[in-house]
């Protein structure tokens, strides 16, 4: 009879610890997860800071202002060159074939568009 109460009495103990060891390894999971959720947050908005930075104001220098005055020269020179691209291009004997069916495509529209109104009335 000892040796039952004593074998009940260890597999409470057991199933107690069990239980105990369970819901703190629930616990500890659910803290780490919390914990790599936040430190994931703060990685995100840290490098979406980054990204930004070239453009943020209030980080300057003389050498930092040199690259951004020459990035707006940069950009300045392919908007130029841009339109000069569309220039050229536009003199190629197919993209003046376009341009003319455009506007004839341009004056049936118009047609069609006066017809229509015609037959509103």
């Amino acid at each position: 009879m000892k040796l039952y109460f004593f074998i009940i009495t260890v597999n409470l103990i057991t199933v107690a610890f069990c239980g105990a060891d369970q819901s703190n390894r629930k616990q500890e999971l659910n803290d780490a997860m919390a914990q790599r959720a936040q430190l994931m947050v703060e990685k995100h908005q840290s490098r979406e800071r980054m990204d930004k930075a070239w453009s943020d104001k209030n980080l300057t220098s003389p050498a930092i202002e040199k690259l951004r005055g020459r990035l707006r020269e940069l950009q300045f020179e392919m908007i130029r060159v841009r339109e000069e691209l569309k220039k050229e291009i536009a003199r190629l004997p197919e993209m003046q074939q376009l341009e003319a069916r455009v506007e004839q495509m341009d004056a049936a529209e118009k047609k069609l568009r006066e017809k229509i109104e015609q037959l509103k009335k």
